[in-house]
């Protein structure tokens, strides 16, 4: 089964309510909206800070906010940011030519390129202005809920 890691679920969150506020965000709020470890949040802000996805800012009132438009914040970057590169199987990122020893006899390599490609095209088309702008948007989880 292909599904994205928990901390990825994590990082949209945040990210989206970080573009949703359009201002500077605490750590301690993000977590308290969404009832998730204040100790996880920052994990992940400091991994999408290193990427350019977000920035830091210091003192009483710091916190976190987008380094980049909503507009320009799309799903692959973030998962790119979380997990490193999105690749399907071991072959179809391009990276693992030499290393893998069935491509001699592998007839569907060609095929899982494509793929891959296709599904990182996907996540690059969704951007989090895109996220915002759904019809229907669910409330914010309820702190201490269970996710």
């Amino acid at each position: 089964m292909l599904k994205l890691n928990r901390i990825v679920d994590y990082g949209i969150l945040v990210l989206t309510e970080i573009a949703r506020r359009n201002a500077c965000v605490s750590t301690t709020e993000l977590a308290a909206v969404y009832g998730i470890s204040a100790t996880i949040v920052a994990k992940v802000l400091k991994k999408l800070a290193r990427a350019g996805l977000v920035t830091s800012e210091r003192g009483s009132r710091g916190g976190y906010r987008l380094a980049l438009p909503a507009t320009g914040v799309t799903l692959r970057a973030v998962v790119n940011a979380l997990e490193g590169p999105i690749s399907l199987t071991f072959c179809s990122s391009g990276t693992a030519s030499g290393r893998c020893r069935t491509r001699p006899f592998c007839v569907a390599s060609d095929a899982m390129k494509r793929l891959n490609h296709l599904v990182n095209g996907a996540f690059e088309a969704v951007t989090l202005e895109d996220i915002l702008q759904a019809k229907e948007r669910p409330g914010p989880v309820p702190a201490g809920a269970v996710t």
